[in-house]
């Protein structure tokens, strides 16, 4: 499943990143309540960890080095339950090609949470991601990994652990009382189904097919809800969908799906994307995905 996630997460990413706005959104350090909340701090702490060697040091040693305690958790359970994985968040590949990094935008959102822009050149790989950063025990630390962050196909490093992980996923503000659960039937290889929780007791269900030639991929949350991602096809002919739901009037309603489609090209494959915004929104237990799907 972890190629499958990986192969939608790292579609091209479309955002412009300015090296040159390093205090931007940040608050005056002198306003801070921490020194070591001060956008110098920030700074200094994000390059530190570019200018590593990615050709000779490990993933997992800037994990030990960087990330907060809760994604580092989820990182070392993830590379202890697949161990054959090479991937490498930092990079956004397998391997390292002398590797170059660009630091973009930083932008304050409260006197303990962050976010900085990164642009990396591998090879001839060029990739885009936005680092989320979180002041723990009095230092920053890298607490997520956002693709797309500026678009409603934005996937979350962290949420994509967790889905691998068979675990919770925890949306966030007001409705943080809510979280999802996929979970496969153990009398049914080919059904599943997705439980929307409320305070930890399961209020809505969504029964999903799984296998052949579709794959339920994860779940990520959003500002106005949370999206389901999936992948199908064989050969050919293969693509992602998203399915964007919202909540209104207490409940969650299907409201936009984002589909990429497979084409052949010189050089092997290329996507393109259409979304379909639904003229009557759905309710969340009542979508058929398969419907949606292709």
């Amino acid at each position: 499943m972890k190629s499958l996630y990986l192969l939608f997460i790292f579609l091209p990413i479309i955002c412009g990143c300015n090296s040159n706005t390093r205090n931007s959104g940040i608050a005056d350090k002198n306003q801070q309540k921490d020194s070591v909340n001060a956008a110098d701090t920030l700074y200094d702490f994000v390059s530190k960890i570019y200018k590593h060697n990615f050709m000779k040091t490990k993933a997992e040693v800037l994990d030990s080095l960087y990330l907060s305690s809760e994604l580092y958790s989820l990182e070392k359970e993830y590379n202890k339950s697949y161990p054959d994985s090479y991937y490498n968040h930092w990079i956004c590949d397998d391997f390292a090609y002398y590797p170059s990094f660009k630091i973009g935008k930083f932008t304050q959102l409260s006197d303990t949470t962050a976010t900085v822009d990164i642009k990396v050149s591998n090879g001839e790989s060029k990739s885009e991601y936005q680092l989320v950063m979180l002041l723990e025990n009095g230092k920053w630390k890298v607490d997520d990994f956002v693709y797309n962050a500026y678009s409603d196909d934005a996937s979350s490093n962290k949420s994509g652990l967790r889905d691998l992980l068979g675990l919770e996923t925890h949306l966030r503000g007001s409705l943080s009382e809510y979280s999802l659960k996929f979970w496969e039937k153990p009398e049914d290889e080919h059904e599943g189904a997705i439980n929307l929780y409320k305070n930890k007791t399961i209020v809505s269900q969504n029964l999903v097919s799984v296998g052949g030639n579709k794959t339920f991929e994860g779940i990520d949350d959003t500002k106005e809800g949370f999206k389901i991602f999936y992948s199908w096809g064989h050969n050919k002919y293969f693509g992602n969908t998203i399915f964007l739901f919202k909540y209104q009037k207490g409940q969650f309603y299907l409201y936009k799906v984002i589909r990429y489609r497979s084409f052949e090209i010189e050089e092997g494959f290329d996507f393109k994307r259409t979304e379909e915004v639904l003229k009557t929104p759905i309710l969340f237990q009542d979508v058929d995905i398969e419907k949606y799907l292709f």
